[in-house]
């Protein structure tokens, strides 16, 4: 949604990941969402997304590539609404049911937590609709600051709540380390 398909591989071929090469292979396909959301801007008055006719468009990419997984990185722009709070809870329920029965395919959705008073994100109605929750983090741990991952929700699947310290690594991706 907010990046440029170009930057996209530009930025994983820095860290030894060669995407073009699935690209070409036509296994990977990086759509450029940004122009439509451009468009709603138009006319000085922003308009709505509408999530059902979004999720028909990307039906019929995963179907002509008959494809397994989607990630739509940030889903934010497809389901905040200057209306109200509820109008972007209804966003995220219509989107998220309209991947599960459409699509057919694993579905990653990344979003920007909202800090509460106690530092930690605030999960939305949309951490009830999708079946796993994973958190990447930024803590300070003896005066340093570190990446974690906690896996907060996994339906089906006994989990621990603990918060792992990671590190993303050349040509590796992204390495656990000991739990903090």
């Amino acid at each position: 949604m907010d990046e440029k398909p170009a930057d996209i591989l530009e930025e994983a071929a820095s860290l030894g990941w060669d995407l073009l090469k699935y690209v070409e292979q036509k296994n990977l396909l990086i759509l450029d969402a940004s122009p439509m959301f451009t468009a709603r801007m138009g006319a000085g008055k922003e308009k709505e997304v509408d999530v059902q006719k979004t999720v028909e468009d990307l039906a019929s990419y995963v179907k002509r590539m008959g494809a397994t997984r989607v990630v739509i990185d940030p889903v934010g722009p497809l389901i905040l609404s200057r209306d109200s709070s509820a109008r972007a809870q209804e966003h995220v329920r219509t989107l998220v049911h309209a991947l599960q029965d459409r699509l057919g395919t694993t579905n990653l959705l990344t979003s920007y937590a909202i800090p509460s008073a106690t530092g930690a994100g605030e999960g939305g109605v949309e951490e009830f609709l999708v079946a796993g929750v994973i958190v990447l983090s930024v803590v300070r741990v003896q005066n340093r600051l570190v990446r974690t991952l906690l896996l907060r929700k996994m339906r089906g699947t006994a989990i621990d709540l603990m918060e792992h310290q990671f590190n993303i690594v050349k040509e590796k991706g992204i390495v656990l380390k000991p739990i903090l």
